[in-house]
């Protein structure tokens, strides 16, 4: 048997300011969650958990929902090559991260720009 996803959106911006007050209220301070919205649909919930501090990604089935997001944060993008050849160096080094190593990509960009300079992002 096959269930078939509802489709509603949920993210009007009413909707997203309540049930974020939800959130913040029974998982504050979000800050220090790590948050992974399952069926994150255009990722309104994973941007505005982010713009409150959390550590927040998004999973979506819906390849319609996907295909249309407004993708904002490079974090929310399908990175799938594992390799940066755009060029990463260690902060505040000026030394280059060799592009061999593997994961940089995968490295959400919170922690990544605490550990490395970036000019431009795989």
């Amino acid at each position: 048997m096959r269930i078939e996803p509802a489709g509603g959106d949920t993210a009007t911006p009413l909707n997203l300011r309540k049930r974020l007050a939800l959130i913040e209220r029974f998982a504050a301070p979000l800050g220090k969650r790590r948050v992974l919205d399952c069926g994150c649909g255009a990722g309104e919930y994973v941007r505005a958990l982010r713009a409150c501090g959390a550590d927040a990604f998004g999973i979506e089935f819906d390849e319609g929902k996907l295909a249309t997001a407004a993708v904002r944060d490079d974090d929310l993008a399908a990175r799938l090559y594992p390799f940066e050849t755009h060029g990463v160096f260690w902060c505040g080094t000026g030394r280059r991260v060799p592009h061999t190593i593997p994961g940089i990509p995968w490295i959400p960009l919170s922690l990544g720009t605490r550990l490395f300079d970036y000019w431009a992002r795989n």
